[in-house]
């Protein structure tokens, strides 16, 4: 059967054939999840023996979630540690594993001391192993009830280990994984980034491009610090308690498009009052930047009707429009829905821009109220007001009702990935406190719903704002 966990540790033990801290804690969460009835690969050999070699290869392949066991930022970035996550982490980026996440499992050590690879990855204490238990079984799409019904497993073994796979893809591909991870024949050092560098090599120009994206990633960053200062003066010097009333809009771009089937869709503001609306109908309402070519103009934003009440019907984006943290303040840890920088974005940027001063009159005003996700270590805020705002946990459960219909396509301008594909589906925020302090419920890839959260300053996470319309008026 086909792993479900990949458990990543540093192997080591003394002299005196005592295992280190990383190993022990490894071996401890590989007991707890077995006793759980998952299928979890955990290994104490080392790859001089070419069949664990290619039973790393071939778990790394097959599981859906991999825990990074750490007591220390250097441990997870030994040779043989960094190899097996830098790898799982390569087939979420390219496609391979949508629904893959890694998480990170620490002593000793915060999330601030990870490698920046790994900054954006939900972590857990070793004191929170029954939290990061139920993360696993979540991400696995493993209900309680499931969970009840699944016997304790063994090990992921046996794999047959073969010295060469079958067929001749999967055996070339097994041989570069296997040539790249014997690093003992290499000098390597470690950079900022986590990257291993063979010193011994002149650089390639794969690796120059690394360099130039980790580059323009510093750039970001640093560009990021001052926005983020410059938004949390702006923060300081508004009341966020209820956002204000919309302002007129931003000039917009002369030339729109359609962008998908976005032209095809009926224009909300062209709707006559006895035109019928019902839920699962697309409506064209604003424009955005969708197509990433800044030179054609915005184009038409294309809307998902998923509720109707009293003449009103909460839309929702059909895309995931954008990619920004929820929170991108220095205080982020403490950070809700009621003062985070990403309800601020929604009000004043994309309210703004998005909409014509027609379009803007037809949006209802809604108090959005307390939904915390699971709630274990999260307090709610008080109620807000908002014109425009992203959807709750329980909104997404009761409108949405399947993650076929939650999935949400990234746009070409919103797309960020290394990778190409005609169906690239994207993470995307919820409002909903996660279930610890500082992350935020979001929606993944699949369309399930993550209520434990990914950490709030996260820049991976999409968004797919939500409005309240008033289609016609109603006998009062």
């Amino acid at each position: 059967m086909n792993c479900e966990v990949f458990i990543s540790y540093k192997r080591e033990v003394s002299e005196d054939g005592i295992p280190i801290r990383d190993q022990v804690m490894a071996s401890s969460l590989y007991d707890v999840l077995t006793a759980e009835g998952l299928r979890v690969f955990f290994s104490e050999k080392d790859l001089s023996d070419p069949e664990e070699s290619y039973a790393i290869y071939k778990a790394l392949h097959e599981a859906q979630i991999l825990v990074a066991v750490a007591t220390s930022r250097e441990n997870l970035e030994y040779e043989r540690t960094f190899s097996e996550w830098r790898r799982f982490r390569n087939t979420i980026l390219n496609g391979e594993k949508p629904d893959g996440e890694i998480v990170t499992y620490l002593e000793h050590m915060t999330a601030d001391e990870l490698p920046f690879a790994l900054s954006d990855t939900a972590v857990f204490s070793s004191e929170e192993t029954d939290a990061l238990v139920r993360w696993i079984k979540e991400g696995l799409g493993l209900t309680d009830d499931a969970a009840l019904h699944k016997e304790p497993s063994d090990s992921c073994e046996p794999f047959e280990a073969p010295m060469h796979c079958d067929g001749a893809e999967e055996n070339d591909a097994f041989l570069e994984w296997q040539q790249e991870g014997s690093a003992d024949d290499h000098d390597f050092s470690i950079i900022d980034d986590g990257e291993i560098i063979d010193e011994t090599k002149e650089e390639s120009p794969q690796r120059k491009r690394r360099h130039l994206r980790l580059a323009a990633a510093v750039f970001v960053i640093l560009a990021g610090i001052s926005l983020a200062a410059a938004m949390a003066v702006i923060l300081t010097r508004r009341d966020t308690r209820s956002a204000a009333a919309p302002s007129e809009p931003v000039a917009a771009e002369q030339i729109h498009s359609g962008y998908r089937e976005s032209e095809k869709c009926r224009s909300l503001t062209e709707l006559a009052p006895t035109d019928p609306v019902k839920r699962e109908d697309h409506l064209r309402m604003g424009v955005w930047e969708q197509d990433g070519d800044d030179a054609n103009g915005t184009e038409y934003l294309e809307w998902r009707v998923i509720a109707m009440e009293d003449g009103k019907a909460l839309l929702l984006t059909e895309y995931v429009i954008d990619h920004r943290a929820y929170d991108e303040t220095e205080s982020y840890k403490n950070a809700d829905w009621e003062d985070c920088t990403l309800r601020h974005w929604l009000h004043e940027v994309f309210l703004k821009e998005a909409f014509s001063k027609e379009e803007r009159e037809k949006i209802v005003p809604v108090i959005t109220s307390e939904d915390t996700g699971d709630g274990d270590d999260t307090e709610g805020w008080d109620d807000v007001q908002d014109w425009v705002f992203m959807l709750s946990i329980e909104e997404v459960r009761h409108y949405l009702v399947s993650n076929d219909n939650a999935k949400g396509l990234v746009t070409d301008a919103a797309y960020e990935s290394e990778y190409d594909s005609d169906e690239r589906y994207g993470n995307w925020w919820l409002r909903s406190s996660g279930g610890k302090q500082g992350n935020t419920a979001y929606i993944r890839y699949s369309g399930s719903a993550n209520s434990y959260g990914k950490v709030a300053i996260s820049q991976s996470i999409g968004v797919r704002p939500a409005v309240w319309v008033q289609l016609r008026e109603t006998d009062e």
